[in-house]
């Protein structure tokens, strides 16, 4: 992973990128993290279950749903945006 932007800002962008990278373009487009990891989709998911509890120092489960969320939710901004730019070149 390219983690060159890391530490500027707010944390949460860094996790909605390894989100991403890990989840959402897994779901997207089937052997993403096959083809570039080397490992499949489900041991992605269960990384990045793995990572978030240890990075968010064992939250309850509550709290990680509300984190997922609004991962899910800048995800899905991210993307939208990304969609307006283009439109406006």
């Amino acid at each position: 992973m390219d983690m060159a932007g890391s530490a500027y800002g707010h944390p949460i962008f860094d996790l909605q990128g390894i989100y991403a990278a890990l989840i959402k373009i897994e779901q997207e487009r089937p052997l993403y993290c096959s083809t570039y990891f080397g490992i499949s989709g489900s041991n992605c998911k269960r990384f990045w279950e793995h990572f978030l509890k240890t990075y968010m120092d064992n939250k309850s489960e509550s709290d990680l749903a509300k984190l997922q969320m609004l991962l899910e939710q800048t995800y899905t901004l991210k993307q939208e945006l990304i969609s307006v730019l283009q439109g406006l070149g």
